[in-house]
């Protein structure tokens, strides 16, 4: 039986025209493909189709909002290829031909919802053909795995990696992934743990790129501070039943991240561990947890009486805190940008620092008189348009901190003299680069970002560093430079982002007129 890297899986009546589009392109490349339509000869239609699963390295679904419709049904064919692919797990990739809803597929599958993919795109074709293969498909050797002789292990710690291999097989003996054991390998795909393990170390994982999908050991028990760290393609996290605590900002500009669901014996997260994870709309907890609740998909620590975390992507408008709450946490609402209200508990005595931090939508919030402290940083970001309001018992020289914290935190460069400018910034992801020029747009603050990858060789923290980057370019004018300054600073993932001005100069009437009908001067953000 011949051997194909690629597996072409589809319901027949809803993508085969996309199928066909693709099955010719990566053959016309030199790839080897199966597709049943034009690969299966004489034999058991059944059982050539799970052997050409088992062997297969790359698993390709293409999928339109119909074609999952009949998987409730383990009888059903396309159930069938998705669970063999997912329990061989082969290299899974999902082509979405237009929206489609995971909510209604059946347990033994539900992790396909994790797993990463792109769009059917035929005004662009070539360049969707393109990303397939340079992005998504791996080849046979790209799976090779690590070695013993990959690691430096100490009393139990794996201390560091030197390998090049894409799939990273835990040893055995290991108890105990070390601070920064795999930090910036960009090129790691896969991660098998053992059945020891019992602890991940600070920033183990940090800018792991290629991650996206990772599965927890049973006997894990901790997630040290930044753990998973930017890791922009991990799109889900399969928890184990007994890890017990999560580290500050373990997730951090995860920013594929959708749904977290945590476990029923974690007893601490902290606030900042979703911070920058711009797509993540819900936080559920397992209903055994004695410690936390989601409460509209919001996370609260039901035992310290605190509002602990309000997912970044929330979809509401309007946030009730439910009464007998007496602290919202670190970066409780960081960054909520969708949210425009919400009602404190006359409950809540403490705010933490960053609670408030970019809560851009909200024009203004009621501090009820049983609040004593508030951390500085609270509202960091806040604008002078944006109102807080006490009653007249509310302790008056807290509320003059928190006045003057405003002004101390939001400090505004001044606006660039050219009329026309050039504002530079750089990421180490084309999503993060891609993603804030859109947000830039929609706030009417450039008119257009033009992104580039570039080789950046540069000094940071002693070190010579040597990296691929995007590069934005954003024409808009002068006096939009100090609201783009706190957006950009506000939103990137670097903690010292590159920002500079270039003054676009004789600049012709119509381009001149192209720019400011579309940077409207009185837009605010």
């Amino acid at each position: 039986m011949p051997v194909f890297e690629n597996f072409l899986s589809y319901r027949r009546q809803e993508t085969l025209l996309e199928v066909k589009n693709i099955y010719d392109s990566l053959r016309n490349r030199g790839l080897s493909v199966f597709c049943d339509i034009y690969t299966l000869n004489n034999g058991n239609f059944d059982e050539n189709l799970i052997k050409y699963i088992n062997t297969c390295t790359n698993y390709i679904l293409v999928i339109n909002n119909r074609s999952l419709d009949r998987c409730s049904n383990e009888g059903d064919w396309l159930y069938r290829e998705i669970n063999q692919a997912l329990q061989m797990k082969k290299n899974i990739i999902i082509v979405f031909v237009g929206e489609v809803d995971f909510h209604n597929l059946p347990s033994s599958i539900s992790e396909l919802q994790y797993k990463n993919g792109l769009k059917f795109d035929i005004m662009y074709y070539d360049a969707f053909v393109e990303d397939l293969i340079t992005r998504f498909i791996v080849q046979p050797d790209d799976w090779e795995r690590s070695t013993s002789s990959d690691f430096v292990i100490n009393d139990g710690e794996l201390v560091s990696y030197k390998g090049a291999s894409k799939t990273i097989v835990i040893p055995e003996e290991v108890e105990k992934i070390g601070a920064f054991a795999f930090k910036d390998n960009t090129t790691i795909r896969e991660i098998k743990f053992n059945d020891k393990l019992k602890e991940i170390g600070e920033s183990a994982f940090e800018r792991c790129f290629s991650l996206v999908h990772i599965e927890l050991p049973k006997t894990l028990v901790k997630l040290d501070k930044r753990a998973f760290a930017r890791c922009y393609g991990l799109v889900g996290i399969v928890l184990n039943d007994n890890l017990e605590s999560i580290g500050e900002e373990c997730f951090v500009f995860c920013t594929s991240l959708k749904l977290f669901t945590l476990n029923e014996k974690a007893k601490h997260i902290d606030g900042s561990a979703f911070n920058g994870c711009d797509l993540l709309s819900k936080i559920l907890v397992d209903t055994g947890n004695t410690s936390y609740q989601s409460i509209d998909d919001i996370l609260y620590n039901s035992q310290n009486k605190a509002l602990v975390r309000c997912p970044p992507n929330y979809q509401k408008h309007f946030v009730l805190m439910p009464n007998g709450y007496e602290n919202i946490g670190v970066c409780a609402f960081s960054k909520c940008v969708n949210v425009s209200e919400i009602i404190i508990s006359k409950s809540v005595v403490s705010i933490d620092k960053l609670a408030f931090e970019d809560c851009r939508g909200v024009c203004s919030i009621t501090l009820p008189d049983s609040i004593k402290s508030v951390d500085a940083s609270a509202f960091k970001g806040w604008k002078r348009n944006q109102e807080i309001i006490v009653s007249d018992a509310f302790d008056k020289a807290l509320y003059s901190q928190i006045d003057s914290s405003i002004e101390e935190y939001n400090h505004i460069s001044e606006i660039v003299s050219s009329k026309y400018i050039l504002v530079k910034t750089t990421f180490e992801a084309e999503t993060e680069a891609v993603k804030l020029a859109r947000a830039l747009l929609e706030k009417n603050l450039i008119v257009s970002g033009q992104i580039s990858r570039l080789r950046s060789i540069y000094s940071w923290d002693g070190k010579i560093c040597d990296e691929n980057e995007f590069e934005l370019s954003c024409i808009t004018r002068g006096d939009k430079y100090p609201e783009i300054e706190l957006f950009i600073n506000s939103h990137h993932s670097f903690e010292l982002c590159e920002l500079m001005t270039i003054p676009i100069e004789n600049t012709p009437p119509k381009f001149g007129e192209w720019i400011t009908s579309y940077v409207n001067k009185g837009e605010k953000i």
